[in-house]
């Protein structure tokens, strides 16, 4: 406050009869004084150099009828702090704490740095402190901000981040002081020694030279702490492979077969502390074998046999062909090719499908197809043999029995039923097929009638026709 500022009014108002007011006792240092309106004001600058908390004044108030009040005034001081006189820290503060210490943990207080810093300043006591969470690492940790101790929020680990850097906002703001924490975790024994995984897997394309370097076992110590030495030996000695106890390099001394030795092998590793043997480490060494298309295409067997009716239809597929490799990947293309018989047959030289290419004449009975099968990038083949037997199933649609049944007399009218040749049934449409067209067919049953009078001296005694069954539904 400046010299003049009403402080507290007392006046005392009754029937408007104007008073007198006079401090009578507790203004020890001549800092107040009263006017006759009964405020109550500062007369001195000098307030801030008195260490009083409160002052308690007594007041007279006196009015012309010779009436006597008094009344008792406390004033509180209230005093601003010198921030003017604050130290606001030029370097970062540093803690250490373990790692893995609980959450929870308290780490340090900002409030007794600034006080060793400001000489036990009661400035300290009016601040407050607040996170600045435009810091990442602010998140795993807590502050109060009355006293300024911090403790950890979330588990914190070495391995994962060493250190961690804030800032601590110091309030009021007129102060613009912001101090930068720096906490660094201290690495605690918390790992085992173990095997790099990276080290334990490797591929292998069959068929290696040798002896071949395969890679070499790795131990991982995330904290490194402390000084191992490890040996390292395969728990079962073979001769197909080693690995140097010192190194721990890996060596092949036979070739790999994947048909032979499957996807992959394995073996029992052991890693031996030297210095203490309660620290000994078993793993699985593993070594997949890729695959080389060494390896050509095959039949499963030699000769295939097939019975297919001599009805059936050209463009009909009858059987497939497929080859196969042991190698477990194709690395060249597969193709068919027919090398005999092509007047009937064809193989599509992508899938092997087999198809009728025309109808099969009644005089045909079987026939043997030579197919070969070959692949692209090995030039490697292999070829089998599929036997066909062609079934004759005349006997289904016709009635074989009449065909050398069919006699006509000489002078017989034109109509005259000759013989029937197919079977009677709904299924069937029977066709003739007559060049000199001297007969009909009846579609239902295939019976033959002529279409004109045969004369025995001047006709031929014998003619051919053709007779064709087709089923109804599908022509």
């Amino acid at each position: 406050f400046f010299s003049g500022t009403v402080i507290q009014d007392i006046s005392l108002n009754i029937n408007n009869i104007s008073n007198n007011y006079y401090i009578l006792s507790g203004d020890t240092y001549g800092l107040f004084a009263i006017n006759n309106l009964g405020q109550l004001y500062l007369t001195s600058p000098i307030l801030n150099q008195t260490s009083e908390e409160y002052f308690e004044l007594t007041i007279l108030i006196s009015s012309l009828s010779s009436s006597l009040s008094y009344c008792r005034t406390n004033i509180s001081i209230i005093r601003t702090p010198k921030w003017s006189h604050f130290i606001c820290p030029a370097v970062p503060i540093q803690w250490m704490i373990n790692e893995e210490s609980p959450i929870g943990t308290i780490i340090g207080t900002v409030k007794e740095t600034l006080l060793t810093i400001n000489n036990s300043s009661e400035l300290i006591n009016h601040l407050q402190f607040k996170l600045n969470i435009n810091y990442n690492d602010a998140q795993f940790f807590l502050l109060n901000s009355r006293t300024g101790v911090i403790t950890s929020n979330a588990r914190l680990d070495y391995e994962q981040k060493p250190y961690y850097s804030f800032s601590v906002i110091l309030e009021p703001t007129e102060l613009n002081c912001s101090v930068l924490i720096y906490i660094k975790l201290i690495n605690m024994n918390d790992n085992p020694i173990v095997f790099n995984n990276k080290s334990l897997i490797y591929n292998v394309t069959e068929n290696n030279l040798v002896p071949f370097y395969v890679g070499r076992i790795d131990l991982i110590d995330i904290d490194q702490l402390f000084i191992s030495e490890y040996e390292y030996y395969l728990k079962n000695a073979s001769s197909q492979i080693s690995i140097d106890p010192m190194t721990g390099s890996i060596i092949l001394y036979e070739k790999l077969d994947r048909e032979y030795h499957g996807s992959f092998i394995q073996y029992e590793i052991l890693a031996i502390d030297i210095h203490n043997q309660g620290n000994n480490l078993t793993n699985q060494l593993i070594l997949y074998i890729n695959d080389l298309n060494d390896n050509g295409p095959m039949f499963e067997k030699d000769i295939y046999y097939l019975n297919i009716s001599k009805t059936i239809r050209p463009n009909t597929n009858i059987f497939q062909v497929n080859a196969t490799s042991k190698d477990p990947i194709m690395n060249g293309n597969l193709t068919y090719y027919l090398l005999n018989s092509a007047d009937y047959f064809s193989i599509d030289k992508y899938t092997g499908i087999i198809r009728l290419k025309q109808s099969l004449s009644s005089m045909i009975t079987n026939f043997t197809l030579n197919i070969q099968v070959f692949e692209d990038g090995v030039n490697l083949t292999d070829q089998m043999n599929l036997f066909i037997s062609i079934i004759n199933d005349d006997n289904v649609y016709f009635d074989l029995e009449n065909q050398k049944k069919c006699f006509i007399n000489e002078n017989e009218n034109i109509g005259t039923r000759i013989c029937t040749i197919g079977r009677n049934s709904n299924d069937f449409i029977y066709e003739l097929i007559d060049k000199m067209n001297f007969f009909q067919l009846t579609e239902n049953n295939g019976t033959i009638i002529n279409k004109k009078i045969f004369d025995y001296e001047n006709d031929l005694h014998q003619y051919n026709v053709t007779i064709i069954v087709r089923d109804r539904e599908n022509q």
